[in-house]
């Protein structure tokens, strides 16, 4: 499911679909045409999709898409506005069909009304029920309902049916929660990001909630400013962020969102927690996207993984980069296409007994790139993200659920 852009103006839609095998993969949707058969070898396909897939309003929608391969892949969506305005851009990384849950909570951000927050729905089974919850504490109508504070309200999906919402209300929505009868998949993020500006998009695959947490190592981003967005299930929580002479502790809340300049932090928590960063508008160059940041525990050995296949506006390309977190004693067994892997910047920050480099490193563009490592048994985490003109996007390499 592809959420709302800020503006229905064109775009181009896209699947990059990465592996390291010869795979035939088969995309489905009700949604007229969608379906398809890509053959991908070892390598990235670019995957048109209808440019009109993403424009929806609040309410009920028949748009899902179902991805099946016979050897494993690596999905990400992409849209690209092209506007007469400016531009804009989003991207996020499709969790596999078996990691579907029936608990999730959304994330978002929020500093003003004009922080246009929404999350999506997509059922994975016919007649899936499925509860949304409210925890604010001002009121929300959801389907029709007024929602307070621990007030919910049930909806009905078929098969690859959506259910997409949003709003604009000058409070943070994020910790709303999603139950269901049947697994299913949520997206949340922004329709829109207030940059004072330029209007920016965000949104993120939604891991459900038994997949979460509990130490993080946020990497060093090309960026000045970062907010740390946390949602939590026990309000009793303890959450911890630490970074090169900064520490802070939180307590007794659903959710935490802390702007930072951009750096390396640790950050752990007494029980799990969801945490995702969004970046912040600074010029042309630097603009906001939203990415799940990987638990340490979700950390895996090896990434394929490409940019955008077209430019950003103003014909411009996209810059690419991968930030790159591991323990220091193994940072020299990584390998970038079989080559020793080359940082543009890096930095370390330690969490309990050990010390974990932080790079950032280039990505080639619209080709595909392999990170790995020389041991098989040695983790490690990253996020792929890039910049054009005005826009950008992000997203975790991999989740290993």
């Amino acid at each position: 499911m592809f959420l709302l852009d800020y503006t229905p103006e064109q775009k181009s839609i896209k699947l990059i679909i990465t592996t390291d095998h010869t795979a035939t993969v088969n995309i489905y949707s009700p949604y007229s045409g969608v379906n398809k058969t890509v053959f991908v070898n070892q390598s990235v396909a670019h995957v048109d999709l209808p440019n009109s897939i993403d424009s929806i309003f609040t309410g009920f929608t028949s748009r899902g898409i179902h991805i099946l391969s016979d050897k494993p892949i690596s999905v990400v969506g992409f849209s690209k506005l092209y506007s007469r305005n400016c531009c804009s851009a989003l991207a996020f990384n499709a969790l596999p069909a078996d990691k579907k849950g029936k608990y999730f909570k959304i994330q978002t951000l929020f500093r003003n009304s004009k922080d246009i927050q929404s999350f999506g729905i997509v059922s994975v089974y016919p007649d899936t029920s499925v509860d949304i919850k409210s925890i604010a504490q001002q009121p929300l109508t959801i389907s029709g309902k007024t929602l307070y504070n621990h007030d919910n309200v049930t909806i009905t999906l078929k098969q690859l049916q959506c259910y997409y919402y949003e709003t604009n209300v000058n409070f943070d929505i994020s910790g709303l929660e999603i139950t269901g009868t049947k697994p299913f998949v949520v997206f949340s993020g922004n329709k829109q990001v207030d940059t004072f500006i330029n209007l920016e998009s965000a949104v993120e695959s939604i891991p459900p909630t038994d997949t979460w947490g509990k130490q993080f190592i946020v990497p060093l981003i090309k960026a000045t400013t970062i907010y740390l967005k946390i949602v939590m299930n026990n309000p009793k929580n303890v959450v911890n962020i630490t970074g090169n002479n900064y520490f802070r502790s939180f307590t007794s809340s659903y959710k935490i969102q802390v702007e930072l300049p951009a750096g390396s932090y640790a950050v752990t928590a007494k029980q799990s927690i969801l945490l995702s960063v969004f970046t912040k508008y600074v010029n042309t160059s630097i603009s906001p996207f939203m990415s799940i940041i990987p638990a340490i525990t979700q950390f895996s050995n090896d990434y394929i993984v490409a940019g955008p296949s077209i430019f950003s506006y103003l014909h411009i390309p996209y810059r690419n980069f991968l930030s790159i977190v591991i323990d220091q004693i193994y940072a020299s067994g990584l390998r970038m296409n079989g080559n020793v892997v080359q940082a543009l910047e890096e930095t370390s920050i330690p969490l309990e007994n050990v010390n974990y480099k932080c790079m950032i490193v280039n990505l080639s563009g619209s080709s595909a790139d392999k990170i790995s490592h020389l041991q098989s048994n040695i983790m490690f985490g990253a996020i792929v993200y890039g910049y054009g003109y005005d826009e950008a996007y992000g997203y975790p390499a991999g989740l290993r659920l």
